[in-house]
């Protein structure tokens, strides 16, 4: 990374141990050695993505890189360096085991994602997509504020049912104006219905 496409995309999505990696011998077919080097990242990460659709053969391609990137080693803050981090294959298997007879993820936990693209707004990012997830039927809000916490936009005030949601900001304001470049922060409110509330602010 960083990524050339547009609109621009974190990059790369996982990392793997490219030093000290327990792997069959090259000069002995009865015994294990170890190694090292970027060559043996990506199989280490093929073999993962192939115990996590052992796991669940219903999931995607598309639900298998999500759930190892929700489980890697930096998921919380992915960057150009090493992605979402280091794969974790047992946080993995354990993470697409909530995917339903319908074929979606049941998130645990409330979450507020990243929004993507970031830096926003920018000529080349005029738009961008805020993800949520919920782990129970709930009502939301998203709002967008400014750095003077003023709110810019109400993305969100509504019912939604269990697992994962995305919205997309435009970038204009509650007046339908296109916002000027600077710094924004999006809010969720969530209440679900056990009653549990959830809040989040991110930039």
């Amino acid at each position: 990374g960083p990524s050339t496409s547009v609109p621009p995309r974190i990059k790369p999505d996982v990392m793997a141990q490219g030093v000290t990696v327990r792997c069959a011998s090259p000069t002995d077919s009865t015994a294990y050695t170890y190694s090292q080097g970027t060559s043996l990242s990506c199989p280490l990460a093929a073999g993962v993505a192939a115990l996590i659709l052992h796991a669940n053969p219903r999931a995607t391609p598309a639900q298998v890189a999500e759930a190892m990137k929700a489980t890697g080693g930096q998921a919380s803050a992915p960057d150009n360096l090493m992605g979402w981090g280091i794969i974790n294959a047992v946080a993995a298997i354990e993470y697409i085991k909530r995917v339903d007879t319908t074929g979606q993820l049941r998130p645990t936990a409330f979450r507020l994602e990243n929004n993507f693209p970031n830096p926003f707004p920018t000529p080349l990012n005029p738009s961008t997509t805020i993800t949520v997830a919920l782990p129970e039927a709930s009502r939301i809000t998203i709002k967008v504020y400014n750095s003077l916490g003023q709110e810019v936009w109400s993305l969100a005030d509504e019912h939604r049912q269990v697992g994962i949601s995305s919205f997309l900001w435009d970038g204009k304001n509650n007046s339908g104006r296109i916002v000027s470049s600077g710094v924004y922060f999006y809010r969720l409110n969530a209440v679900g219905v056990s009653g549990r509330a959830f809040t989040e602010t991110r930039k």
